[in-house]
């Protein structure tokens, strides 16, 4: 087994991978593997769009006008043809094309044949839209995955190899770890995304500059190979629910980060559909994309409807699936748009600036979690922007959330916790595996061992062995010290860090770490 970060993209990590060095990955997957001197590639999207049946025709005669052009010297490695529907209900065809040197793509595109006939006026004048995407990752800006070895798709195709058995996968944030730059780099995103030139509406001819780490996924399936079970299984359980997701990306993404998504079915060379399909999509960030694909009820319900279709089949697929993601500097993407309408791509995307746009934001939210009321408050710049209540305090009365509605706090208050003893720990003042004893001498448990041994990150990750004993807290009249006393009376139902229990009390010995080693209160530290 091997990392999925090839060994001359390797570093010395200053950021954690998200499992251990010893994980084992419950099942194969493989990762296209490009030699040291693919320092870059390019992946183009070029696209027709049309409106209507009667336009079909001309808009495969331009694809094909497009493909052709591949042929010339420095053309791309490889290419697939797709199409999809988008929102405005234009047909889309698209020709997709890999290189591994940029500078061949460069010197493709400024061949006469390609580069007169985008310019021409004519691309205005033929009822057609046109948009070419060209993103640019370095390699160590992106990663692959395949779940078998024989048949790549996309860049993986140009890349010329494959890996052996990757380590990095089958847990939430594989897909960073797989990244090279995530050894050093959070990967957040900065900037806004800019029209430099035109505006987006028929006619006229756009480009848009995006910014820096936007993260783009082009994740697919091929069914050809599938029969019976599996293959009913997959056309009447899987697929729809995929394209649920899909069409919710389409359709509402903006507001939870998604730029642009456009669910697709590959083409053969005469425009027939082949039995393969895949999302490509645009994400203000990574972390955006990772939101999404770990929480939101349209991709729990695609991850739920995967794990049900492999558990019917074992695991036994003939399914198979690949993704290629990148995280894209600002010098890596060029965007441009020739009378398409102004939702392509692109150039929908757009944060919520106006109050009318997060209005709606917190509205379609609150609606699709089915949250009854919230108040919400905006700081910029050091200063309240936004203060504002939304929805219902009562839904029997009706009486609705104002600024001055209060509710209950819980356990956000642990986030506050942990924050400042992180503040602690980066000051050099505690660390996290320091016992608890040591900070606090009077500190015991019923366990004289775990007495001895728990330590600050044993209280934060809920590893005391201690139930949760909530009990204690009634009527809710007894001091920190009162309760923290108590704890040598509490019986353990586990050994210490045998398991996760979820502990209030464990966090009350972590506010009084935080006061002895900072020594002012509580209240005063975390108001500071």
């Amino acid at each position: 087994m091997e990392s999925a970060i090839a060994e001359h993209l390797k570093c010395p990590r200053t950021r954690h991978r998200r499992v251990e060095d010893d994980y084992a990955p419950p099942y194969p997957a493989w990762s296209a593997r490009a030699p040291g001197a693919v320092r870059q590639v390019v992946m183009g999207y070029f696209g027709v769009q049309s409106r209507g049946a009667g336009m079909q025709g001309r808009a495969c005669a331009a694809l094909m006008k497009i493909a052709a052009g591949f042929a010339l010297p420095d053309g791309p490695g490889h290419h697939d043809f797709a199409h999809h529907v988008d929102a405005a209900g234009c047909d889309n065809m698209v020709a997709i094309a890999y290189w591994n040197d940029p500078a061949a793509h460069a010197r493709w595109c400024a061949a006469p044949e390609v580069d007169a006939w985008w310019r021409s006026d004519e691309r205005l004048a033929d009822g057609l839209g046109y948009f070419r995407e060209i993103v640019a990752p370095r390699a160590e800006h992106f990663e692959t995955m395949f779940n078998t070895p024989d048949r790549l798709e996309g860049v993986g195709v140009v890349m010329g190899g494959v890996s052996g058995e990757l380590q990095e996968h089958g847990y939430w944030g594989s897909m960073r770890d797989r990244i090279p730059l995530s050894q050093t780099d959070a990967m957040a995103p900065s900037g806004t995304r800019a029209v430099n030139a035109g505006a987006p509406a028929p006619g006229q001819r756009v480009r848009i500059a995006g910014h820096e780490n936007i993260a783009m996924i082009r994740s697919g399936q091929e069914w050809a190979d599938t029969t019976g079970q599996e293959r009913t299984l997959y056309l009447g359980e899987m697929e729809p629910v995929l394209r649920e997701g899909m069409d919710f990306l389409r359709d509402q993404g903006l507001r939870i980060g998604c730029y642009s998504n456009r669910y697709m079915q590959h083409l053969d060379a005469k425009g027939a559909p082949l039995e393969k399909s895949f999302g490509l999509s645009f994400w203000h960030s990574l972390a955006d994309m990772e939101r999404w694909a770990e929480s939101h009820p349209t991709h729990v319900a695609i991850f739920g409807s995967f794990m049900r279709y492999v558990q019917a089949l074992n695991f036994q697929l003939q399914l198979r699936v690949y993704h290629e993601v990148s995280v894209l500097k600002a010098d890596e993407q060029s965007y441009e748009y020739i009378n398409c309408h102004a939702g392509s791509g692109l150039t929908k995307a757009r944060t919520p600036t106006m109050w009318s746009d997060l209005d709606s934001l917190v509205e379609a939210s609150m609606q699709e979690w089915k949250v009854p009321g919230l108040a919400l408050a905006v700081i910029q710049d050091g200063e309240i922007a936004v203060l504002k209540g939304y929805g219902v305090r009562d839904t029997d009365t009706g009486l609705p959330v104002t600024i001055d509605t209060q509710f209950l706090l819980c356990s956000i208050t642990k986030s506050f916790t942990a924050a400042g003893l992180g503040l602690l720990v980066d000051e050099r003042k505690l660390d996290w595996d320091r016992p608890v004893r040591e900070v606090i001498p009077e500190f015991r448990l019923h366990d004289p061992v775990a007495t001895e041994r728990l330590t600050v990150r044993d209280l934060l990750c809920h590893h005391s062995g201690l139930p949760r004993h909530d009990w204690i807290h009634m009527p809710g009249d007894l001091s920190n010290a009162q309760m923290m006393a108590a704890l040598r009376h509490l019986a353990p139902n586990k050994d210490l860090r045998d398991t996760f229990q979820y502990s209030n009390l464990g966090y009350l010995v972590a506010v009084m770490v935080t006061e002895r080693i900072s020594g002012r209160s509580y209240q005063d530290f975390t108001t500071e």
